[in-house]
């Protein structure tokens, strides 16, 4: 579990924060002035998919999403170096922030799970958007996230939902 809040100005992120109570680590980004991890500045990862380690979301409440997210998984999985699913999408958002992980992909989200992630991402140097590659609508969506390298790779690969 975590603390996860963002601000959003004409449909824009442009505070979030995520706080990991348990390993007392505070991530924080704001609009044009990057990201950081208890004050310290954090950057994606530059792995490639093949080195890469994947988060992934089942979407619990949808478990109608289940068999789209595990034919994704089980592709995934052949490309790259592992995956990881935590149970916190704002937890995983924030460790990709960092280059703890990678990618994460998950078949629908809710704004309050990414929207401190999606800032806290591109502050960091990575891209976060739907799986059409468009900016989520801050409403329940598709949400895939990786560093440059794998993004497009990594969006490629996931169902239509």
């Amino acid at each position: 579990s975590a603390v996860s809040l963002a601000l959003l100005k004409d449909g824009r992120s442009c505070l979030g924060m995520v706080y990991h109570p348990y390993l007392d680590e505070f991530f924080r980004a704001v609009a044009g002035g990057g990201a950081y991890l208890n004050g310290r500045r954090i950057r994606v990862s530059s792995r490639p998919m093949e080195e890469a380690v994947i988060g992934f979301g089942t979407t619990p409440y949808q478990k109608a999403m289940g068999d789209k997210t595990f034919a994704a998984l089980s592709r995934l999985f052949r490309q790259c170096r592992d995956v990881h699913r935590s149970g916190s999408a704002a937890i995983d958002l924030a460790y990709l922030a960092c280059g703890r992980m990678d990618g994460f992909f998950e078949c629908r989200l809710q704004p309050w799970d990414y929207a401190a992630g999606k800032i806290l991402i591109e502050e960091a140097g990575g891209i976060l958007t739907d799986f059409d590659g468009n900016d989520p609508n801050w409403k329940a969506s598709s949400i895939v996230a990786g560093n440059p390298l794998l993004f497009e790779a990594l969006r490629t690969g996931l169902p239509e939902v």
